[in-house]
């Protein structure tokens, strides 16, 4: 197994050193520039977001929305807009926020079966399309102002 890390943060270099104590495999470039992202996200079996329990939980939407338009595998906590949209088994494995043992499941059981990441991950790509394509997008804002 192997952890790549896209993007800079306070505990980037914490959570690299503490995955390398585990003995994993760490690819770190930090931040890159958006055009690249594609490519980084080419190279990913499973994406994973990240949320500590207790924790005033942020996250760039757009990295949820690029997982899924990017057909990945997702494992994301279930919470905000991740717990409204998203289906654990469907389109992304789910966790409780700072449950280690559920995000640790989840990473291992996309990990270990190569048929349910394809489904997850086409799942999402489904989701995606159906939820945030720019023409669902403007019928949902259109129907907010009774248009």
């Amino acid at each position: 197994l192997s952890v790549l890390l896209v993007g800079d943060g306070a505990d980037r270099d914490r959570t690299v050193d503490y995955a390398r104590s585990l003995g994993l495999h760490v690819v770190a470039p930090g931040a890159v520039d958006h055009d690249e992202v594609p490519d980084w996200l080419a190279t990913m079996d499973i994406a994973v977001i990240l949320a500590a329990r207790g924790q005033s939980f942020h996250y760039s939407p757009l990295k949820l929305k690029e997982y899924m338009a990017a057909g990945r595998a997702i494992v994301a906590p279930a919470v905000g807009e991740m717990g409204r949209v998203l289906r654990d088994g469907v389109d992304a494995c789910l966790y409780g926020p700072g449950n280690v043992g559920e995000l640790a499941d989840a990473i291992q059981r996309l990990a270990s079966d190569g048929d349910l990441r394809a489904r997850v991950g086409a799942g999402a790509v489904d989701t995606v399309v159906a939820r945030f394509s720019i023409d669902t997008q403007l019928d949902e804002v259109l129907q907010r102002l009774g248009l």
